[in-house]
């Protein structure tokens, strides 16, 4: 993602979680808090990653359509193009 929006890695986000229990004894709740922190992290980063491909994709469909004609074979191309590079993501 940071190729297709011309970013270093320096500039990518992190997400933080943070779990917490009250005594020693515990200790399993603790790990089972981590296991759906990470999961959850997990699902929002991806879900976020897929949502912005989508609508860089949009966007870059619908200037193409502006500046070429939705018919042009050229705009069609590149639209499959950027597909094939949303896909990977």
């Amino acid at each position: 993602m940071s190729q297709l929006l011309g970013v270093g890695e320096s500039h990518r986000a992190y997400t933080i979680g943070y779990v917490r229990v009250s005594s020693h004894d515990q200790k399993q709740d603790l790990e089972r808090q981590k296991e759906i922190i990470e999961l959850f992290c997990r699902t929002e980063d991806a879900s976020f990653e897929e949502d912005l491909a989508n609508d860089v994709l949009e966007i870059i469909t619908v200037f193409s359509a502006r500046l070429y004609g939705s018919r042009s074979g050229k705009n069609k191309k590149m639209v499959e193009e950027f597909k094939k590079i949303s896909e990977k993501l």
